[in-house]
């Protein structure tokens, strides 16, 4: 097992990101960048794009939809006083394929994307409840 995990789906005008810095910590992050009309990528460093932090709970809500268990989820979140408005499901028109809409950020993954987005966050989801959810004083016997 490691310690953290960092996936990236890059798309042609929009990317997302997966990022769990720690198995200690109980949520991870997801960051959405577009590319600019310069061609280059935002810069999160600069202040561009979206970072989510997601709990445990929501990477529940996640899975069930990339699971077929549900087949919308629909969320949103509030920091700095900027809502976002998030949603994931999977297209009509196109099986296997799933729509992830971050605010302003839209991103549509392929049937293989999406086995490794289900893959990915339920490694990191047993990961996160196996060691985020000890008490402080058992991590340092780990």
């Amino acid at each position: 097992m490691a310690n953290s995990h960092k996936y990236s789906f890059f798309g042609k005008n929009i990317a997302i990101i997966i990022t769990s810095s720690s198995k200690y910590e109980p949520f991870i992050y997801l960051q959405c960048i577009k590319r600019k009309y310069d061609g280059g990528w935002e810069k999160p460093s600069n202040g561009e794009g979206r970072i989510i932090k997601f709990s445990l709970e929501e990477l529940i809500f996640f899975n069930s939809i990339l699971n077929h268990k549900k087949k919308k989820w629909e969320t949103s979140h509030f920091y700095k006083g900027l809502e976002t408005k998030i949603n994931l499901n999977w297209d009509e028109n196109k099986p296997n394929k799933i729509w992830i809409n971050i605010g302003d950020y839209s991103k549509l993954l392929n049937y293989a994307e999406a086995e490794i987005l289900k893959l990915l966050l339920e490694h990191i989801l047993n990961e996160k409840i196996q060691y985020s959810t000890i008490s402080s004083k058992n991590k340092s016997k780990i």
